[in-house]
C-alpha cells in the first residue's frame, strides 16, 4: 500500500488529486492537506462524485517546518507532493529531510519578497538528501517539467548535440473577462513584470548570431519556406536580418506595420539611436535577429510616475536604518530593498540583490546586464521588451514575448552542446494594455502604502479584486500549446525538431473541473509521483543514459571523443552521457585539459571521467550542491580522489575538497538519492505516461525544404491503443 501526502489544494492541487484517484494502482492511499480545510473538502467531494473513491483530508501550515513534520509523521507517506505556493518549497523540503521522506514539487523556490527564480537554495539540499537516502524531484509541472523532459527525450533519440532551444508557451484560451490571470494573480503579475533573461555560451556569441539568421523567423512551418532566400542573404555582405523579418512579416501577416518595420531597420543600423530610445542593447538585438521590440506593452510607457518620490524616500530611509543599526542581516535586507525600490521606478517587481539593474529608460545600463553562468552568460533585458510572432501548429499566430523561466537554469547544465536557450510566452493586446495601466498607477507595487490610516500592499488588493483563477475553469474555451523548438546536429547533419502538446480547456474541465493551465501542471506532477511510487524514477532507478547503457560502450565513447574534447570549440560529451559536460568555459585552458592515460574498460575510470567533469561544471554550486547530478556522490567521488592522488591533477586538487563532505552509505537504498531535475532522469517512461494520462505529445521535424514531418504522434498511438481488442 503506497501512501501519498499532497500539500496544496488550489487549481493545480485539484488536478493532481483527481488524477491520482484515477490511478489507484499506484496511489492506494491519498491524503490532501492545505491551510484551508474547506478547499480540501471540495476536492474530495468532487473526486467522490466522479466515482473515483475517497481521499483523506487534513490541515497544515506549509510555512511552518514543524507543522509539516507533524503531518508527515502522522501519515508516514512514501512521497510528499508539494503543489503549495513556491514560497513554501524550502519549509516542505526541510520537513521531508527531517522525516526522511521523498519530495516532489512543480516550481522552484521563490522568495516572498521578490519574483526571484533560482534553484540554488534547493540544490543546496542535495548532499543532505543523499546522506538521508531520499529523493527529491524538482519542477515536475509542464514548464518547468514536461519541457525539460521534451529536451531530454530529443537529446536521447534525435540529436547528438542540441545547440539551441526555444521553449514556447501559448495559452490561446478565452475566459470572457477583460482582465484576469490563470493562476495566483500576485505570482503571475510579478513574474511577467520581471526582467527578461536568456542564455548564450560566452565564447559562441558570433556563432549564435549566424545560426539565428538561418533560424525560424515566424514559426516552425514558415522558417525554411524561403530557404533559398535565407542562404542567399547570408552570402550577401549587406544582409540585414531585420529587413528579412520585414519581408516575412509583410508576406505572412496582414497586421504587420511596415512603417514600424522600416523604422526598426533604420534603427538597427544605428546602435546609438537604438540605445537612446529603447531598453534593448545593440548586442541583444544582434543576438536575437529573429525578434523585434515590443510596440504593444510600451504603447502607454511613461517616464514620470506619480509615486516615484514616495519610493525614493523609502529607499533612503532603509539606507539610513542600515547604517544606524550596523547589522549584517539588516545590511543585506536593506541593500535588497534599496534595489527593489529602484526597480519600482521602472515597474519591475522582481528585484534581487545580486542581479537586479535599474530598468527605466533613463537609468538602464544596456551593455552591463550580463552575468556569467555555466560557461556562458545570462543576458538580461527589460520586461516584455522583445517579442515575435509564432505560428503555433493547430492554434495559429500569436504574439510571443521573451521572458525568464526557471527550467532554463537546469537545462543549461544538463543538455549537451547547448549554445543558446530562450523562453517565450504569449500575451494578447488586452492583457498587456491592462497590465501596463496597472503598472503606471502603482497597482503592481509590492511595498506597503498608507490608506485611510492603515497599510495595504497594492498588488494584494489587486489580487482581491481580480477573479479567483479557479473560477475561470468553467468559462474558459480554447487550447494551450506548449513545446520545445530545438536545433542541433545528428550524425554530422543539422537538424530541427519541434515537440509539443495541445490541451483543450473544455475537455480538462469535463475531466477534472479545471482549466488547461492547471491541468498541464497537475498531470505531470501526478506522473512524476507515479514513476517514483513505481520505482521507475528515484532510488535504484537510472538517472541518465550514462548509468543505463553498458560501461563498455561508455568507455568506447570516451576513447573516441578524447581528441575532440581537447580541440573542439565546444567540449564534446560522449553520446551516451546525458549530463552536461559541455558548459565549461572553453576559453579556460585548464578546462580543456584531458588526461592522456589510456582508456580502461572499467567502471572506475568511466565514472571518474564523468564525475570530474561534472564537479568542474558545479564549481559555482552552493555548499551542499557540489554533487548535484552525480549518483551516490561520495562513493563516486572516492574514485576521483584516488585518481587525483596518482595523477597529481592541479585542477581536481583546486576544485574538489571531498574531506569536508559527510560520509554516505554505499548500501543500495542510497543509490539515486539526492536532489534531481526532470531532465536528469530517463525520459522514456515519463513520455509514455504523457500519452496515457491526457497530455499526448507530437514530435515534428522541420526538413531542409521547409516541410514539417510528423515523426511521432501520441494522440494516434492512444487512439490505436483504445481501438485494439483486450
Amino acid at each position: 500500500m503506497v501512501t501519498i501526502l499532497q500539500i496544496g489544494a488550489g487549481g493545480v492541487g485539484g488536478v493532481v488529486a483527481h488524477k491520482m484517484a484515477m490511478n489507484r494502482e499506484s496511489f492506494s492511499r491519498i491524503i490532501l492537506a492545505s491551510r484551508t480545510l474547506d478547499k480540501c473538502k471540495a476536492i474530495a467531494d468532487s473526486i467522490r462524485e466522479k466515482g473515483l473513491g475517497g481521499i483523506e483530508i487534513d490541515s497544515v501550515n506549509a510555512d511552518s517546518v514543524e507543522s509539516v513534520v507533524a503531518l508527515i509523521e502522522k501519515y508516514r507517506p512514501k512521497l510528499v507532493v508539494n503543489v503549495a505556493l513556491p514560497y513554501q518549497d524550502l519549509s516542505i523540503m526541510e520537513a521531508c529531510l527531517r522525516t526522511k521522506t521523498h519530495y516532489l514539487d512543480t516550481a522552484n523556490y521563490e522568495h516572498p519578497d521578490s519574483a526571484h527564480f533560482e534553484y540554488k537554495e534547493q540544490w543546496a539540499y542535495d548532499t543532505r538528501y543523499k546522506q538521508a537516502g531520499i529523493f527529491a524531484l524538482l519542477g515536475s509541472g509542464f514548464d518547468p517539467g514536461v519541457t525539460n523532459v521534451f529536451c531530454a527525450y530529443a537529446q536521447k533519440h534525435y540529436f547528438d548535440e542540441i545547440h539551441s532551444i526555444d521553449i514556447l508557451d501559448c495559452n490561446a484560451g478565452d475566459h470572457g473577462y477583460a482582465f484576469a490571470t490563470n493562476f495566483n494573480p500576485e505570482i503571475n503579475l510579478r513574474e511577467v513584470s520581471s526582467k527578461a533573461r536568456y542564455w548564450v555560451k560566452g565564447d559562441s556569441l558570433g556563432h549564435s548570431v549566424l545560426s539565428d539568421k538561418l533560424a525560424i523567423l515566424r514559426s516552425p512551418t514558415a522558417a525554411l519556406t524561403s530557404s533559398n532566400l535565407l542562404v542567399g542573404s547570408l552570402e550577401n555582405a549587406d544582409f540585414s536580418s531585420q529587413s528579412l523579418e520585414c519581408q516575412e512579416s509583410q508576406k505572412d501577416s496582414q497586421k504587420a506595420d511596415s512603417s514600424h518595420c522600416e523604422t526598426s531597420a533604420r534603427s538597427r543600423g544605428n546602435p546609438q539611436n537604438i540605445e537612446s530610445k529603447s531598453l534593448v542593447s545593440s548586442t541583444d538585438l544582434a543576438l536575437n535577429p529573429d525578434l523585434q521590440q515590443d510596440t504593444i506593452y510600451r504603447k502607454f510607457e511613461r517616464e514620470e510616475q506619480h509615486w516615484r518620490a514616495e519610493v525614493e524616500a523609502k529607499a533612503e530611509a532603509v539606507t539610513a536604518n542600515q547604517h544606524n543599526r550596523n547589522s549584517k542581516i539588516f545590511d543585506e535586507k536593506g541593500a535588497f530593498w534599496s534595489e527593489q525600490a529602484r526597480s519600482y521606478l521602472s515597474g519591475n517587481d522582481a528585484a534581487c540583490e545580486r542581479t537586479i539593474a535599474p530598468l527605466s529608460q533613463n537609468e538602464v545600463s544596456l551593455e552591463k546586464a550580463e552575468f556569467p553562468y555555466a560557461g556562458g552568460q545570462w543576458r538580461d533585458i527589460a520586461p516584455l521588451a522583445l517579442m515575435k510572432e509564432w505560428d503555433y501548429p493547430e492554434v495559429g499566430v500569436k504574439n510571443s514575448y521573451l521572458l525568464y523561466h526557471e527550467e532554463l537554469e537546469s537545462l543549461i547544465r544538463n543538455i549537451k552542446g547547448l549554445r543558446k536557450i530562450r523562453f517565450f510566452m504569449t500575451f494578447g493586446e488586452s492583457y498587456l494594455t491592462h497590465m501596463k495601466c496597472l503598472e503606471n498607477i502603482g497597482f503592481l507595487r509590492i511595498d506597503e502604502v498608507r490608506h485611510k490610516g492603515s497599510k495595504i500592499v497594492p498588488i494584494e488588493v489587486l489580487k482581491t479584486l481580480l477573479p479567483d483563477p479557479a473560477s475561470l475553469a468553467s468559462r474558459t474555451k480554447g487550447q494551450t500549446h506548449i513545446g520545445c523548438y530545438m536545433k542541433g546536429v545528428k550524425d554530422g547533419k543539422e537538424r530541427t525538431i519541434y515537440i509539443y502538446n495541445i490541451c483543450d480547456h473544455e475537455a480538462c474541465y469535463r475531466e477534472v473541473n479545471a482549466q488547461g493551465v492547471s491541468y498541464t501542471t497537475g498531470v505531470p506532477a501526478m506522473i512524476g509521483a507515479k514513476l517514483i511510487c513505481e520505482n521507475k524514477w528515484g532510488l535504484n532507478a537510472p538517472k541518465n543514459v550514462a548509468f543505463t547503457q553498458s560501461l563498455q560502450e561508455l568507455e568506447n565513447s570516451l576513447c573516441d571523443s578524447q581528441d575532440r574534447l581537447v580541440s573542439a570549440e565546444f567540449s564534446a560529451q560522449p553520446t551516451n552521457l546525458k549530463q552536461n559536460l559541455h558548459s565549461l568555459d572553453s576559453n579556460n585552458t585548464e578546462s580543456k585539459k584531458v588526461d592522456s592515460t589510456p582508456c580502461h574498460s572499467s567502471e572506475a575510470s568511466s565514472l571518474e571521467f564523468y564525475n570530474a567533469e561534472r564537479l568542474k561544471l558545479n564549481a559555482d554550486m552552493p555548499k551542499g550542491g557540489e554533487y548535484q547530478g552525480i549518483d551516490n556522490a561520495i562513493n563516486l567521488a572516492e574514485a576521483v580522489v584516488g585518481s587525483q592522488q596518482s595523477r597529481n591533477s592541479k585542477i581536481l586538487n583546486e576544485k574538489c575538497d571531498f574531506s569536508q563532505l559527510p560520509h554516505l552509505s554505499s548500501k543500495a537504498e542510497f543509490q539515486g538519492a539526492g536532489v534531481w531535475n526532470m531532465e536528469q532522469n530517463d525520459p522514456d517512461p515519463f513520455m509514455c505516461e504523457l500519452n496515457k494520462q491526457g497530455l499526448p505529445y507530437v514530435v515534428c521535424e522541420i526538413e531542409s525544404n521547409g516541410n514539417l514531418k510528423v515523426l511521432e504522434d501520441g494522440r494516434e498511438s492512444l487512439k490505436n491503443k483504445l481501438k485494439s481488442p483486450l
